[in-house]
């Protein structure tokens, strides 16, 4: 199976969305391509619109608040779902993952 196209990307979010309830906002699904997908390089697959939303809605629920997309949402949910492992992507500003300083003997 192929990746889908970005019209095929951006309907697939719509889709998802209308399935959860979320209100779809095509800035979003820009903004989402343009800060986690375009600067990593990361390939378009089908299956991350479903996992993020899920994300999004997991952390409005646990932050008590009704599903809805935000940025900081799309955001939190991408650092929760995508593992980088390369250390001089993953440390630069913004990055989660920090070298641990090694433990004295």
């Amino acid at each position: 199976m192929e990746d889908p196209t970005l019209d095929q990307f951006v309907r697939i979010f719509e889709l998802n969305c209308r399935k959860r309830g979320l209100r779809f906002h095509k800035v979003m699904i820009a903004y989402l391509q343009r800060r986690h997908y375009v600067p990593t390089h990361r390939p378009l697959r089908a299956c991350h619109l479903r996992d993020i939303l899920e994300q999004v809605i997991a952390l409005c629920r646990y932050r008590g608040r009704e599903p809805t997309i935000t940025r900081e949402l799309l955001d939190a949910a991408c650092r929760a779902y995508f593992v980088d492992t390369d250390e001089s992507r993953a440390t630069r500003a913004g990055g989660r993952l920090r070298r641990r300083p090694a433990l004295e003997s």
